[in-house]
């Protein structure tokens, strides 16, 4: 860790970090790209000044600050907002649009999912990425580089309607893609003539060996999963099947990523280890092995994770040229500096998070561990090993993925020995599998085989996940809190490596900073008291909070009820109890919320206090009257109304002068 904070590089990827988050936050902020550029060239004059002059104290802040700017010019430059072409500087209306197919998405019910980039508006060459959604009635299927053309109305995305619910339009937001397109069948044409792209290459070769492994006699639940494992595509895998390998703690194993490349990587120098007797024979080796790493993450797709694995491990072999422990380290920190300046918003992808994470903890937390026992036998050793690696990856990951996942699994270590044992063999085997596949000499007892060990891997996880008792579920943290979580680790480490008293205290400090924030959000939670009006369509949701306390009252109860709910229950920390019913009347405070469900309103009368009307399940009334003879505080209208009422209904609010509020439009209404 200390040779770390000597490496220049490390403090150059920080200022980057700082520039990309500096524009992320001030993207209100219209400044051009010239003036930016004319402070990055002053600075950079100024650093080459301030290194070639005796006294070069201000090199440091030049350093930092150049890079800063840097960072921020880069996230400007990438966005395609920025460019003078984009295509909202456009008038698009009824004009023909091209649009690339970029990224296939998952589909859902109704629709096929693409990130799409728009090339051109008319014959005007132009820029910008939008969610494309494709009725699936239209029944091929878009591949990377296709082109279609339409003309389509631009739609913008919809922000979460209910409190701490998944934010889709933020998460697209952090890849440069802002609005969204509805097409149906017939309202665009295929074009034949394509602009190949190497992704787009890389996905036509994925997609060909998927056909050869689905021409032979695998079963649907192991083709899922080798889909998974050997080529990147995870999207055919089950639900129940995604959740057990999740509450198993092995849901890394279905991604590709630093893990199968490491365990690919060790393969390969095994087999090579020869060639270092050769003169000549080390540089041959890496040459080869960078070779095997790129054509493993091609014929994976070229997907985000596996490029940015390739590219760690790259570098660290290039790193093993020198024979130096803290090339590792260097190593890692300019492959995260060079993936930043490729694509700025790997920042804010959590598996990039997650990847660096977990690296730097094994670097640093492993041989720690290891030091605390030394086993004599050859086997204990491994094993010995192999759980510390996972300890200590775990570590470093722990607090992030509370922030994100809000679970964690205890059974973890156990998951992981025995699955990841078995993945060297599945990952090695799985390749020889693809090339006899695409030569169609596959033997059929060699399909039944890694058929079997595929479904009892499986079988294992679910028995893993079965142990429900052992799965930490609705753990919480807020970022304050994650940030601290990490200072008191690294405090912790770097006190482990070499005792100091400052390091130490500062770790003492944060810990008891972490406690004050835990009591604090546990008490303002434990004096709440909150009404929430939820949004969902064709239905009508409310929560009464008290404390720790939530009931929801809802007639239908059906599964998507926990998609609503379990954000909020996860980040409160709640006990919900389910009424499968909603009142006519719920009281807050000074405050009654009449629930008018039909033309029923005689109840309103004698309530006394401030009067909320909940309109729900399109009552047939007239409002006016409504609304003259109680004087209501407020109307609401929940996702269970026709969009047709609520717009009559807002427009008698408004000549009545009362507030009116649309769960649709504006999401969830709570009162405190």
């Amino acid at each position: 860790m200390k040779k770390l904070l000597e490496y220049l590089p490390f403090y150059m990827v920080v200022s980057l970090i700082i520039g990309i988050y500096l524009n992320h936050k001030l993207v209100h902020l219209h400044i051009s790209i010239s003036k930016i550029l004319i402070v990055v060239i002053f600075l950079v004059i100024l650093l080459f000044l301030s290194k070639r002059s005796s006294n070069n104290k201000y090199f440091p802040p030049i350093l930092i600050t150049s890079f800063i700017c840097i960072g921020y010019l880069t996230a400007h430059i990438k966005n395609p907002k920025n460019h003078y072409n984009y295509y909202k500087n456009y008038n698009s209306k009824n004009k023909v649009i091209t649009i690339q197919i970029k990224e296939k998405l998952k589909s859902t019910k109704f629709h096929q999912k693409y990130i799409g980039k728009i090339i051109a508006i008319s014959n005007f060459s132009s820029t910008g990425n939008i969610l494309l959604s494709i009725e699936k009635k239209y029944s091929q299927t878009l591949n990377i580089d296709q082109l279609i053309v339409a003309k389509p109305d631009f739609k913008s995305i919809s922000p979460p309607l209910n409190p701490y619910q998944f934010d889709y339009r933020n998460y697209l937001a952090k890849q440069y893609v802002y609005e969204q397109v509805f097409l149906r069948k017939g309202e665009f044409e295929v074009i034949e003539k394509q602009k190949h792209t190497l992704k787009g290459i890389a996905e036509n070769i994925r997609i060909k060996l998927e056909e050869s492994l689905e021409n032979q006699p695998f079963s649907k639940k192991a083709l899922s999963i080798m889909k998974a494992l050997l080529l990147g595509q995870r999207k055919e895998i089950s639900k129940e099947t995604l959740t057990s390998y999740t509450d198993a703690g092995v849901i890394h194993i279905l991604a590709i990523s630093g893990l199968h490349l490491g365990i690919l990587l060790i393969f390969i120098n095994f087999i090579l280890k020869p060639l270092q007797y050769f003169i000549y024979g080390e540089h041959i080796r890496i040459i080869i092995v960078i070779l095997i790493l790129w054509g493993f993450a091609f014929i994976s797709g070229l997907s985000p994770s596996v490029t940015r694995s390739a590219t760690m491990f790259s570098f660290i072999t290039l790193a093993n040229l020198f024979h130096r422990k803290t090339f590792s380290e260097h190593s890692i920190i300019s492959s995260m500096f060079i993936l930043l300046l490729i694509n700025p918003m790997n920042l804010y992808n959590v598996g990039f998070q997650l990847s660096y994470l977990a690296v730097f903890g094994i670097i640093w937390i492993y041989p720690l561990l290891f030091n605390l026992w030394n086993p004599r036998y050859l086997i204990i050793k491994k094993v010995w090993q192999l759980s510390i690696v996972s300890i200590s990856a775990q570590i470093a990951v722990l607090p992030l993925s509370i922030y994100y996942f809000h679970q964690f699994p205890l059974l973890f270590l156990i998951s992981n020995l025995v699955i990841v044992s078995l993945l060297g063999f599945i990952l090695i085997s799985g390749m020889l599998i693809i090339l006899f596949a695409v030569s169609n000499t596959l033997p059929r007892f060699i399909v039944s085989a890694y058929d079997f060990i595929i479904i009892q891997m499986n079988t294992f996880v679910e028995w893993m996940a079965s142990f429900e008792q052992f799965v930490l579920h609705e753990i919480s943290l807020n970022q304050t809190q994650t940030i601290i979580w990490y200072l008191i680790i690294i405090a912790g480490i770097k006190s482990l490596y070499k005792f100091n008293k400052k390091t130490t205290f500062f770790a003492l400090i944060s810990f008891i900073i972490l406690q004050f924030l835990f009591i604090h959000e546990k008490k303002t939670i434990s004096t709440k008291n909150s009404l929430v009006v939820f949004h969902k369509s064709r239905e009508t949701i409310i929560g009464k909070q008290r404390g720790k306390n939530m009931t929801i009252y809802n007639k239908i109860q059906d599964s998507n009820l926990d998609y609503i709910i379990s954000p909020f229950k996860k980040n409160e920390s709640l006990d919900i109890t389910l009424e499968k019913r909603v009142p006519d009347i719920l009281r807050h405070k000074e405050n009654i919320l009449f629930i008018m469900k039909n033309d029923d309103f005689s109840m309103i009368k004698g309530l006394k206090g401030n009067l909320i009307i909940l309109l729900s399940n399109s009552p047939k009334i007239n409002l006016n009257r409504v609304l003259i003879n109680n004087n209501p505080k407020m109307v609401i209208a929940d996702g269970s109304n026709y969009k047709s009422f609520i717009q009559k209904w807002e427009e008698a609010c408004r000549k009545q002068k009362t507030p009116f509020y649309s769960t649709e439009k504006n999401g969830a209404y709570i009162l405190n």
